[in-house]
């Protein structure tokens, strides 16, 4: 056969195969769940493209939403604060006060005076001293401390010879009252506190002139006199 013959019989049989690839490639996939026979199915699509399922009734195949990659943020890490405990400052310890100690108020010292037969007669404890001024009956004078508080009893243990009652002068220099009668042997007894604030010898005595015989009075009543001594 001539040279030309060949060169286009191949160049057509080459038309002929390129052609029938192209028809298979465009013929319909096999839908799934129908298979074609075995030998036909082989002749026919000799290399199967990949099957895409299609929903029917017209929906379509949803396209799933791509899941976004979350990218976590990096964390700054933050400085930490190193706390340092303070030192309480001391709580200064209150100076206490001391209490003042009390000094208690001594008792007073009890006195006391017998306004007896035209003389008067001190008694006191032994601290007390008690003497008689010369001239005049009786124990009648005493001594006693400036700042000390005194109780001072006065009464009569004379006897009852009718005559008038003696009295108590007082000394308005230690804050002592006057007694205008004493009664007689009654047991009454006439009280008051004072406390000397001077010093000094103070005289008192009976001011009922009555208390006497009337012709004896210089030799009775006059010699009444008692004295009251304050030393520091």
């Amino acid at each position: 056969m001539p040279p030309r013959v060949l060169l286009a019989a191949a160049a057509f049989a080459a038309a002929v195969f390129i052609f029938s690839c192209s028809d298979s490639e465009r013929a319909l996939p096999t839908a799934p769940g129908e298979k074609a026979p075995a030998g036909e199915e082989a002749a026919s699509n000799p290399s199967r493209m990949p099957i895409v399922l299609v929903h029917r009734h017209g929906q379509e195949t949803p396209t799933p939403t791509p899941t976004a990659h979350r990218t976590t943020p990096s964390v700054r890490p933050s400085s930490t604060r190193t706390h340092t405990p303070s030192t309480p400052s001391a709580t200064p310890t209150p100076t206490l006060t001391p209490t003042p100690t009390l000094t208690p108020t001594p008792a007073p010292i009890v006195i006391r005076l017998d306004a007896n037969t035209w003389q008067w007669n001190w008694t006191a404890p032994p601290s007390v001293p008690i003497t008689q001024t010369t001239g005049f009956p009786g124990l009648n004078t005493i001594t006693l401390k400036k700042g000390q508080t005194y109780e001072l009893h006065v009464f009569s243990n004379a006897p009852d010879l009718g005559l008038a009652p003696h009295s108590f002068s007082g000394i308005s220099f230690l804050n002592l009252n006057g007694i205008s009668s004493i009664p007689y042997e009654n047991g009454h007894e006439f009280v008051q506190q004072f406390t000397p604030s001077v010093t000094g010898s103070f005289l008192f005595n009976c001011t009922v002139t009555d208390c006497s015989d009337p012709g004896n009075i210089a030799n009775e009543h006059d010699l009444m006199h008692g004295w009251i001594n304050v030393t520091n």
